[in-house]
């Protein structure tokens, strides 16, 4: 199935750089160029178009978090920040997970 992942912005910041970008599009993830990048022209550093139009293959949502974490060194999960949210999402046509999916740090929903 078709997995999107969305990065949020912290305070001006985010979560991911350039190099765990490439990391995950070495793992499988890749692009999908939307209109609003290309009209806005987001191309330097790590394009704007990465953070919202990430997209992969995989079988369950949970692979997908898994990947991203094996490629990224990041814990998909993290709570992020009380007035910025959470760092990632991802989802599906059914399915939907974040930080938010969790009921505390040390708990994941599967």
């Amino acid at each position: 199935m078709k997995v999107e992942f969305s990065e949020n912005n912290s305070g001006g910041g985010w979560w991911l750089s350039r190099a765990q970008y490439e990391a995950m599009f070495a793992a499988g993830w890749h692009y999908e160029t939307s209109d609003y990048d290309i009209e806005k022209g987001y191309d330097d550093g790590v394009p704007y178009g990465w953070r919202h139009n990430t997209v992969g293959e995989f079988d369950t949502l949970r692979n997908a978090v898994e990947a991203f974490e094996l490629a990224t060194g990041e814990d998909f999960f993290a709570q992020g920040c009380p007035c910025c949210g959470v760092p990632f999402s991802m989802s599906s046509d059914n399915d939907y997970v974040s930080g938010n999916s969790v009921v505390s740090d040390v708990r994941r929903p599967w």
